[in-house]
């Protein structure tokens, strides 16, 4: 990531889909790349329950003193939270459109997706479908218009 950011022209959007382990040590070891962050899209925490204990998100749960490190940077941080994942859900039906495309990558997104509904169809949150949390951290990424922001 120190690399990335050193070579770029344009300060650079982090996008993290898991603990901030990595993007906090970036932040320790090379304060002097912080001008070259423009913000840090994390999937991460919630805004009610969490998903690992009754308050904490898995990605924060993991690695607190990160997330602190990551949230108390000073650079702007926006949150996937489960609060926003959970909205996020991939039916069967959908699955099925993606496996019906026939081509390699297809069913391999579909074959990824039938593992996250197995996976969801018994938890606690009566989810139709599985909730997409990394996919939408990297969708805020990319069309941040489509997103409202709190």
């Amino acid at each position: 990531m120190a690399k990335t950011l050193r070579e770029s022209s344009q300060p650079v959007t982090i996008v993290s889909t898991g603990p901030q382990t990595n993007v906090a040590l970036l932040l320790n070891s090379h304060p002097e790349l912080h001008t070259k962050i423009a913000r840090i899209v994390i999937m991460g925490g919630a805004m009610g329950l969490g998903n690992w204990t009754p308050a904490a998100e898995f990605n924060i749960y993991v690695d607190p003193e990160a997330a602190e490190i990551v949230f108390q940077s000073g650079i702007p941080v926006v949150m996937a939270g489960l609060d926003v994942t959970h909205k996020a859900q991939i039916h069967a039906a959908d699955i099925e459109r993606f496996r019906a495309i026939g081509n390699p990558i297809s069913t391999i997104v579909a074959e990824l997706l039938d593992f996250f509904m197995e996976y969801h169809k018994d938890e606690k949150w009566g989810f139709v479908g599985a909730p997409l949390h990394d996919p939408c951290t990297i969708a805020w990424a990319a069309q941040a218009r489509d997103f409202h922001h709190r």
